[in-house]
């Protein structure tokens, strides 16, 4: 119990050291540095590109999370129940839609979007990541036949949009605990939402709970994760993402716990769980962009 209750004040001391840090990088800008990307998160993701795809690795909590987050953008897209099975008539429902994917890492999300008819553009600060996103898809021969489009790119969503490009849905999947300065790197999220389109947000709750479980089981009892996957000074509370999509002119509409169980390697949606969330967001018609891009 000793040894638990050291280990705890040990992270509990490195969480505070990292609240009070702030490290920002610029990456093939000539404008202004105004990069939310964490250096260390970049460096920590490259290390690791090369082992996301192992369903067995790391990272196999996010392949199983495509059971809960791939259902809840097509529902959100097709007008459907958000929690529920899509009520799909063919087998590429998404067929139109355009979907970006912010932070979308070796595309563990983009691909199954891709083969369901979308036409998915990701990107990833981390060149590694966008490297074996793309030569994984070159691979599957389904997702040239999906009648969608699959495309990726190595950049900050600063940098994206700058471009001015427009998506009917944009979804940042266990990304904001990884963001450095959210409340600036929400706004260029907001920008590149169609009117009337949605922004899908899975991420983690600031909370003993996720203390407990996300970091202190997870990394360091369990070794579930790698021991500095998560700082928990990064982790945003639901009330706090909110706040921050309202001001940017976006309108909540669905907000839900989830809950993975290691044993099962299976997700599901709960009343409470005091860690992991999903948050959807429309742009209402007629919102105007609060955040201007540069050129």
């Amino acid at each position: 119990i000793q040894s638990i209750v050291g280990l705890g004040n040990e992270m509990l001391h490195r969480v505070l050291r990292r609240i009070t840090r702030v490290n920002l990088i610029s990456r093939n800008l000539s404008g202004p540095r105004d990069i939310t990307v964490d250096e260390d998160e970049l460096e920590k993701f490259s290390r690791r590109a090369t082992q996301m795809w192992d369903m067995n690795g790391p990272d196999a909590p996010l392949h199983y999370l495509n059971h809960l987050r791939v259902p809840m953008i097509s529902n959100v897209l097709l007008n459907h129940p958000i929690e529920g099975q899509p009520a799909c008539h063919t087998s590429r429902p998404l067929k139109g839609y355009h979907i970006l994917d912010v932070g979308c890492g070796v595309g563990i999300l983009c691909e199954p979007l891709a083969r369901l008819g979308a036409n998915v553009t990701g990107i990833d600060p981390v060149e590694e990541n966008i490297t074996v996103a793309v030569k994984h898809s070159s691979q599957d021969p389904s997702l040239t036949a999906s009648g969608g489009s699959l495309n990726y790119q190595c950049c900050t969503i600063e940098e994206f949009a700058r471009d001015s490009q427009q998506f009917d849905l944009v979804v940042a999947s266990e990304v904001l605990e990884h963001v450095t300065e959210i409340d600036k790197f929400l706004p260029h999220i907001c920008t590149t939402v169609k009117q009337g389109g949605h922004t899908v947000f899975t991420t983690i709750n600031r909370t003993l709970t996720s203390y407990i479980t996300a970091i202190l089981l997870a990394e360091y009892m369990t070794g579930l994760l790698p021991v500095g996957t998560h700082d928990w000074g990064k982790f945003v509370r639901p009330s706090e993402l909110e706040q921050l999509l309202t001001s940017n002119g976006l309108t909540v509409v669905f907000q839900r716990d989830n809950w993975y169980n290691p044993l099962t390697r299976a997700w599901s949606w709960c009343a409470r769980s005091g860690v992991g969330y999903a948050m959807v967001a429309i742009k209402p018609p007629g919102i105007e962009d609060k955040q201007e891009t540069k050129n």
